[in-house]
């Protein structure tokens, strides 16, 4: 099994900041990146659309950050 390293994704600059810890640890220890982002549910109580699910925009640029220094990626969006 596959050591995993999970990474909370917020919008914030804190990726840039921890991105070459990041890359010495999945690296050091051979792990997959896990990215999660969790979408706020929707006021009217409605789960969102499947499109919103499939790829949000905040994730692009750490996806291939770590794509850029060989390091397996996975991303994972949730409403909460």
């Amino acid at each position: 099994m596959q050591e995993q390293i999970l990474i909370p994704l917020d919008g914030s600059e804190l990726f840039s900041e921890t991105h070459a810890y990041i890359r010495e640890l999945a690296r050091k220890s051979r792990s997959e990146c896990v990215l999660l982002h969790v979408l706020e549910k929707a006021g009217d109580g409605s789960r969102g659309t499947a499109s919103d699910l499939d790829e949000h925009p905040i994730m692009k640029p750490y996806e291939m950050a770590l794509i850029a220094d060989g390091i397996p990626v996975r991303s994972l969006i949730r409403l909460g």
